[in-house]
């Protein structure tokens, strides 16, 4: 292979990896639901702040439904972290099984609250 048609390829391999992770992150929450823009922001805000206030306030068992207990203790953290950039998408329910995204927040805070 030519060097130069080589290193085009290399370029072209490497702008795309780059362009890869670019996404806006200007708005607090990214609607890819079928909800209407307004009703989700505010849905999403008030579900964020009740996960800050559980998060804050009560010790979170991570692995519910094992045997053993494994609580974390509350974290003041909580209250002080933002969300930015999240995106919520909307899938099917499984048959006999309902959404709930006041656990899905909790742990999108747990997350950035462990750096992750």
């Amino acid at each position: 292979m030519p060097l130069a048609l080589r290193s085009l390829t290399i370029s072209l391999v490497v702008a795309l990896i780059a362009c890869a992770g670019i996404r806006d992150n200007s708005q607090r929450f990214i609607n890819q639901t079928s909800m209407s823009d307004s009703v989700f922001q505010a849905t999403a805000s008030a579900d964020w702040k009740a996960a800050q206030q559980a998060l804050s306030a009560q010790a979170i068992n991570l692995s519910a439904g094992s045997f053993g207990v494994h609580d974390v203790p509350p974290d003041p953290r909580a209250l002080t972290v933002q969300p930015i950039g999240i995106t919520v998408r909307s899938v099917p329910d499984a048959p006999g099984t309902s959404r709930n995204y006041f656990l899905w927040f909790g742990y999108r805070l747990l997350l950035r609250l462990s750096g992750q």
